[in-house]
């Protein structure tokens, strides 16, 4: 029979026997002073997301007194008011001031509190004004205005909540107010009003429409780099049964960029329209916007152009109408492959929730670039991940399938591996030192699917 002093010791066995075991499978063996197994080492993906949110528990990133002072900044300290005018009254004059800025009121610097407040009831009775914001506003804002036009009251949250500042009210059209520590989003009577059952309904379709549009038009820039506005209206036009021209396009991006910041820029080269990727721009922007950074910008640009035209363009992947870019970038196989290594690998003094997601979030920018591969010595380096030349190569050697196996663009959205394995019917494998090696049937797949390369690309 066992004691309880042996069935602790059998237990203490068993939970190190676990515990080799998750390490062994996260790639972190023999671990150094200065790097240490994360918290997040061993977890799927799953797993791994409830973790973070976990340990987050529902609170704000950023501090709640800070949280606190953004939402008071926009909203009026008084008890919520439904009705329009009544509500705007509840403003200070230079909050109603600024929304009228905001929404080009002239004269609008000069004018008395009761003028302003006349001058936004005006606003709010602009039918297109609140048609091109509400296609435009975030979800949180948008399903708070659906509730209204239902016939629901305002929601309340706690003012120093993520969830209070996630609901920025845009007088005259939506109204916070702060009072006794809660805030609470209200949309006025009136404004919610505006609105028929049936014409909710066409402001929920046009909205699903401008949103599909954008999300393709994002998705296009960050997989080609550059991309010209035509075909951006194809692929729009073959996943969705519609009939945009690349005018219609770039009327509906500008609109929308009046609005909101979207993850593209538009550009006219004199021989059409294109999107590109705000990263190109933010790239050169670091030498200076002068006349010469500009010139090689443009000329960087065209570059990627042209070697578009040597390599047929990736398929759109269907996954980028619904999610973003980096969403769908970093669920990639050699992606989440490398996240696991570092999550079993964390330098002390990292913290172990956001460690991995920062170096890969770095990687995915420098990928993209034709520069990208001699880029990642600098930032392993700079995540703290050189403290032994064992480690170092390792390193290296876990990031290479991410490195080859995620879009470039002048590849005209193609990953490396993928275009070796077109040019010679075998996928690429690196060694620790970053050379090229054979892959072995029985070597793991360098696609970082974890199977055997026989099981997986090598069939």
């Amino acid at each position: 029979m066992q004691t309880n002093a042996s069935r602790t010791r059998r237990f203490q066995m068993l939970q190190g026997q676990v515990a080799d075991a998750s390490l062994a499978q996260a790639g972190a063996r023999g671990l150094p002073r200065g790097i240490h197994r994360g918290a997040l080492a061993g977890l799927d993906e799953a797993a791994r997301r409830r973790a973070i949110d976990a340990a987050l528990d529902g609170g704000p990133i950023v501090p709640v007194d800070v949280v606190r002072r953004l939402v008071r900044s926009r909203s009026a300290k008084s008890a919520p008011r439904a009705g329009l005018a009544e509500g705007l009254a509840a403003y200070t004059a230079e909050q109603l001031r600024s929304s009228a800025r905001f929404f080009d009121v002239k004269g609008a610097s000069s004018m008395r509190k009761a003028d302003l407040v006349r001058a936004l009831e005006g606003v709010a009775a602009d039918m297109p004004m609140l048609r091109a914001y509400l296609l435009n506003c975030t979800d949180d804002v948008f399903d708070a205005f659906s509730r209204a036009v239902s016939g629901e009251g305002p929601i309340s949250r706690p003012e120093g909540s993520t969830a209070a500042s996630r609901l920025r009210p845009d007088a005259p059209f939506t109204l916070g107010f702060c009072h006794e520590g809660t805030y609470s989003f209200v949309v006025p009577e009136e404004v919610a009003a505006s609105f028929s059952r049936e014409e909710w309904g066409l402001v929920e379709r046009d909205r699903g429409l401008l949103q599909r549009l954008t999300r393709v038009a994002e998705g296009c820039a960050q997989l080609y780099g550059i991309i010209p506005l035509a075909e951006v209206a194809r692929i729009y036009n073959g996943r969705f049964g519609s009939d945009l021209s690349a005018s219609d396009v770039d009327t509906a991006l500008r609109a929308a960029m009046e609005w909101r910041d979207l993850d593209l820029e538009l550009w006219h080269d004199g021989t059409g329209a294109c999107v590109t990727d705000p990263l190109l721009s933010f790239e050169f922007n670091l030498f200076g916007d002068g006349p010469e950074a500009i010139r090689e910008l443009i000329g960087y640009r065209r570059e990627i152009l042209e070697r578009h035209g040597l390599v047929e363009r990736a398929p759109f992947p269907e996954a980028l109408c619904s999610q973003p870019y980096y969403e769908w970038v970093t669920g990639l196989a050699p992606v989440v492959g490398f996240r696991s290594w570092l999550d079993a690998h964390v330098p002390d003094g990292a913290n172990d929730l956001f460690f991995a997601d920062s170096v890969i979030e770095r990687l995915v920018e420098a990928c993209c670039m034709p520069q990208g591969p001699s880029e990642l010595p600098r930032i392993l380096s700079d995540a703290g991940l050189f403290v032994s030349q064992g480690v170092a190569g390792e390193a290296m050697s876990a990031a290479m399938p991410m490195v080859n196996g995620i879009p470039c663009w002048v590849n005209n959205g193609h990953a490396p591996q993928e275009l070796h394995a077109r040019e010679t019917g075998r996928m690429l494998a690196f060694g620790a030192d970053g050379t090229s090696r054979k892959i072995g049937r029985n070597d793991p797949c360098p696609c970082g699917s974890g199977k055997k390369y026989k099981r997986c690309c090598g069939r």
